[in-house]
């Protein structure tokens, strides 16, 4: 079977409502990349810089209540149906991996929190969206 070499190209930004101030904030502005078939596209930045963001943008997923995108996503030259975009483009949430109500230590064992070098957080709860524990970094440290 021949390989295809499928590129998904973007150029977007996304803007949310500000809870404090009421109005429209941008959390990602003049965005563009290329992802080719086959290879393993990995965001590196801190925390709270729009990864997740992108990521959902990249999936075709809601990016956040009341957000606003504007641009386009091409993939082989031409805009893709949703679902082909879905089809091609995923991720998995950290928070779907672990379960927010137990601590670090419940969630992994001390082997792996020395691994990653935090067995500071052993007993820290790991959290939800709605309470809070560690941090996203140190959910995916290591």
């Amino acid at each position: 079977m021949k390989e295809t070499a499928s590129r998904l190209k973007y150029s977007c930004a996304v803007t949310v409502k500000d809870r404090n101030a009421k109005a429209q904030r941008a959390i990602l502005t003049d965005l563009s990349g290329v992802a080719r078939a086959g290879e393993l596209v990995a965001p590196m930045r801190p925390s709270r810089s729009g990864k997740t963001t992108l990521l959902n943008l990249l999936a075709h997923r809601k990016s956040a209540v009341g957000a606003q995108t504007l641009g386009k996503f091409l993939l082989d030259g031409t805009v893709p149906e949703e679902q082909v975009l879905r089809d091609v483009s995923s991720f998995v949430e950290q928070e779907d991996v672990l379960v927010g109500s137990l601590t670090a230590r419940w969630s992994l064992v001390d082997t792996l929190l020395a691994a990653f070098g935090v067995p500071s957080c052993a007993d820290t709860l790991v959290g939800t969206l709605i309470r809070k524990g560690i941090s996203g970094g140190r959910k995916s440290d290591g």
